[in-house]
């Protein structure tokens, strides 16, 4: 083997240890999030007291009375977010994918 294709295929494997790197540091991360995420949903903070229901002004051009908003529950938001999470990651690889194909 000449010392052309030894640095080559040395170049080649610090990438791929790098990307590697890259990698599990994102699963690493995304673990960490995952289980702060069940934690939330699993073991909640006490939730406040509700608070009073305010009356609502009404429209003059509306014949409906107003909806009261209904903030989600903590465990719901934290699966949404958990997925967000997830689709970023993914995206991130689908990304990471598509330049190593274009760089070969």
């Amino acid at each position: 083997m000449t010392n052309g294709k030894l640095a080559a295929l040395h170049s080649s494997s610090l990438e791929a240890i790098g990307e590697a790197r890259v990698i599990c540091r994102d699963i690493r991360a995304l673990l960490e999030e995952m289980q702060s995420k069940l934690n939330e949903m699993y073991f909640p903070a006490p939730l406040p007291p509700p608070l009073p229901p305010k009356p609502a002004s009404p429209d003059p051009t509306s014949s409906t009375p107003a909806t009261p908003v209904v903030p989600l529950a903590p465990s719901h938001t934290a699966a949404v977010r958990l997925q967000a999470a997830a689709r970023g990651l993914l995206a991130r690889r689908r990304v990471q994918s598509l330049r190593r194909e274009k760089h070969d």
